[in-house]
């Protein structure tokens, strides 16, 4: 593991680069290596180590060669974000939530208002448990307070 933080740190060190922009991208990626670290996540420190060789601001040098490698490396990291986009939204898709959302809309497009009648059976219910204690207890009955 001590190994794997100093090789991520030799790789993407701050002060490796004169890049305004490269060196703010590497202080973010070196507080995560640092957190990695300390949480004794081994696997998230590979993955900064990957994702940062990949990068496009990886890839040293000049000319119409190496840029076209960087904007290759580009397209490549907003697929790779679109992907992970794709499947968060699929995931908030699924949740409960949005089910629930999903059916409140359906009601209201219908003319009910959900709302209202959970209202009126909660108001329902305290109607009843109202009654219920205001009757008197029978012999085999409790009740409580």
């Amino acid at each position: 593991m001590k190994r794997l933080y100093r090789t991520v740190a030799k790789r993407i060190h701050p002060d490796l680069t004169s890049d305004r922009e490269d060196r703010a991208k590497r202080q973010q990626l070196m507080s995560l290596a640092n957190e990695a670290y300390e949480l004794g996540d081994e696997m998230q420190l590979a993955k900064i180590l990957t994702e940062y060789d990949h990068s496009p601001e990886a890839v040293q040098g000049e000319g119409p060669g190496v840029e076209l490698v960087r904007v290759i490396r580009r397209i490549s990291q907003m697929r790779s974000r679109l992907a992970e986009m794709e499947a968060e939204l699929q995931e908030l898709l699924r949740s409960d939530l949005f089910q629930l959302k999903s059916r409140l809309d359906e009601a209201q497009e219908i003319g009910r208002d959900v709302l209202q009648e959970m209202i009126a059976k909660v108001d329902e219910q305290i109607k009843q448990a109202r009654e219920r204690l205001k009757k008197p207890k029978t012999n085999g009955e409790q009740r409580f307070s």
